[in-house]
């Protein structure tokens, strides 16, 4: 019997040249276990020798205007342009190029030449490259945005290599087969496949084929390249989604249902990669991270005194100690379902989180150095001016914690409620986004069938205005934060039984200085407490509303969804709360909270 051809692999650009294809890490073990050759080709891994890396790299964010799609619109369709058209895009989306032309060192006439000249040049290189006669199948993992790129060489390759594998090596029919699409008499599909339910399963991601071109490609001698941030997969679905699906939130479109691998199956996992390949850094690439893993992963790496770190999508739920000892386990970095600091919002958006919540998790963040990259998203249906001016003045209260990544409207993803249910989320209107009109032939698709991100018309929200001060607030937030001043600060040091706070928020050094009681309530309060807390801990004792007044009048404490929380943040770099006094779960105890007769806003 002839033996098998092998399967090619292949992820084209764009993408960053720090972050490794997962899936063909993850695909080429899978067939190889099951006796099948392949072999992986990190493509994208070639194209910033060929554009410049600055370029490249610059092209591989997802902006609005999706030019690391555009760029292949020529090599995949032929001339589909025009100067007015190239003009109108540029028109629409200036912003976004005028941001893209600075980080990247280029012109707009720059990426013209990139799309006309260098994108089907690459293409070339890439078919002429390879011996592709020696696969049998070619498959293209397809994420962000690699569409058109993989639509060009695949045309390519088949105009140079028309026969492809037989059912595929055996000349069978694909009919019938669960999750394959294929044109035969029209397009054929049998439905989706049924999802990989045992996790522990998959096979360590074998990802030597990405450091060779990494090398190859010329990565490691740009001035910019970054140090590998190797994906590692620990789960699939969203626990939290199969209880209540965020509205703006369009992943798992091939499955809610949450399943994890067992924490030693990852440490096993963590370990190999790390001895394999040198590499401490990881990105769980998990929609969500397994409850779990805070205890049975994150203290066995922290009881280990490993050097391993990670980075994990997160729900706004754990608290102060868990944070703390997950640090010690390695988690550098997280992805929180903040979205909002009110609550009110945060309900409309079924996070069922609070404001109060969020904020804590921000603070305590900033306090263990966790790099938190979190949003706050705007718009939705009973959404009201009270939500957006409580949020600003938290904002104003807080520069010192870390600043949100981005603040954007939601929007209506495909497989996101507001997409699938636009009349439950007050949606007249829904249309592709503008960009996909410059990147597809006109005519020839059907863009409300291959778009993901769609462009809505919402009622029962507030005018655009209203969020002004919000945008602005954050934007000088962010600012303050970029570098090229002095943060803001507010911390605070404690002898005996006194505290004093030193207060830098806004630049000027203030002091406040506190003993005995009021000094203990401040630093009880680090942890948000209910005034029912407060006087099961302290009695009703009139010093007590007197201290509270003063710590919220001087923003020195936030009263926010019916709690108390200090601002300052312990000097102490190993701080631990001194109290008998037992903590409900934050699960139970946050949700619980119903909003005030004038609802708080909250975004996740």
């Amino acid at each position: 019997m002839a033996a098998k051809k092998p399967v090619a692999l292949i992820s084209m650009p764009a993408l960053s040249g720090r972050y490794p294809s997962f899936q063909l890490a993850l695909l080429k073990p899978t067939l190889e276990k099951a006796g099948i050759p392949a072999q992986a080709f990190s493509l994208f891994m070639y194209f910033g020798s060929q554009i410049g890396w600055r370029v490249n790299e610059a092209l591989s964010d997802v902006w609005p205007c999706m030019v690391g799609e555009w760029i292949w619109s020529k090599a995949a369709f032929g001339d589909i342009s025009s100067k007015e058209k190239d003009d109108d895009y540029f028109c629409i989306y200036r912003r976004n190029f005028d941001a893209i032309c600075s980080r990247a060192g280029c012109t707009r006439e720059d990426l013209i030449r990139i799309r006309d000249r260098a994108a089907p040049a690459f293409i070339d290189f890439c078919v002429e490259a390879i011996d592709w006669s020696r696969f049998g199948l070619a498959g293209f993992a397809v994420v962000f945005q690699q569409l058109l790129s993989s639509l060009a060489l695949a045309r390519a390759l088949k105009r140079k290599y028309p026969e492809m594998v037989h059912r595929l090596y055996r000349g069978e029919s694909l009919r019938g087969m669960r999750g394959l699409m294929f044109r035969d008499n029209g397009i054929e599909f049998a439905g989706r496949a049924p999802n990989f339910a045992n996790m522990d399963e998959t096979p360590t991601p074998d990802f030597a084929e990405y450091f060779y071109a990494r090398h190859e490609g010329g990565y490691e001698e740009y001035d910019g390249s970054r140090d590998v941030l190797l994906p590692i997969e620990a789960a699939r679905g969203c626990w939290w989604g199969e209880k209540n699906h965020c509205t703006f939130c369009g992943l798992n479109r091939s499955g809610m249902e949450f399943r994890a691998k067992s924490p030693e199956r990852v440490i096993e996992q963590l370990e190999t990669l790390s001895r394999r390949y040198g590499v401490f850094q990881f990105n769980a690439i998990d929609n969500i991270m397994a409850p779990e893993y805070a205890e049975k992963l994150f203290g066995k790496l922290a009881a280990s005194s490993s050097d391993i770190q990670l980075h994990y999508e997160i729900r706004p739920s754990f608290s102060r100690t868990q944070l703390g000892r997950m640090r010690r386990g390695g988690l550098y970095s997280v992805q929180p379902g903040v979205e909002s600091l009110s609550t009110h919002i945060l309900k409309i958006m079924r996070k069922l989180s609070t404001g109060m919540r969020n904020v804590e998790l921000i603070k305590w963040c900033t306090y263990y150095g966790i790099n938190n990259l979190y949003n706050i998203l705007v718009q939705f249906p009973g959404e009201t001016d009270e939500d957006y001016r409580l949020q600003s003045e938290v904002v104003a209260k807080i520069p010192h914690f870390q600043p949100p990544y981005a603040i954007v409207k939601a929007r209506a993803d495909r497989g996101s409620p507001m997409y699938s249910d636009p009349t439950s989320q007050s949606i007249v209107k829904m249309t592709p986004s503008d960009c996909y009109r410059y990147i597809f032939p006109e005519g020839k698709f059907d863009l409300a069938r291959v778009s993901y991100y769609f462009e809505h018309e919402m009622t029962n929200t507030v005018p655009d205005e209203v969020y002004d001060d919000l945008f602005r607030g954050v934007a000088q937030w962010q600012e303050r934060w970029s570098g090229r001043a002095k943060r803001p600060s507010m911390c605070y040091r404690k002898a005996w039984s006194s505290i004093t706070i030193d207060d830098a928020r806004q630049g000027k050094l203030h002091q406040w200085h506190y003993q005995d009681e009021s000094a203990d309530l401040y630093e009880y309060c680090a942890d948000a407490r209910t005034i029912r807390d407060l006087r099961n801990r302290f009695g009703n004792e009139p010093w007590l509303d007197a201290a509270l007044e003063e710590f919220v009048g001087k923003n020195l404490t936030l009263f926010l969804d019916n709690r108390y929380l200090s601002l300052a943040l312990p000097e102490n770099p190993n701080f631990e709360l001194n109290t008998n006094a037992p903590l409900a779960s934050r699960e139970t105890s946050h949700d619980s909270v119903q909003p005030d007769a004038s609802p708080l806003v909250s975004i996740a």
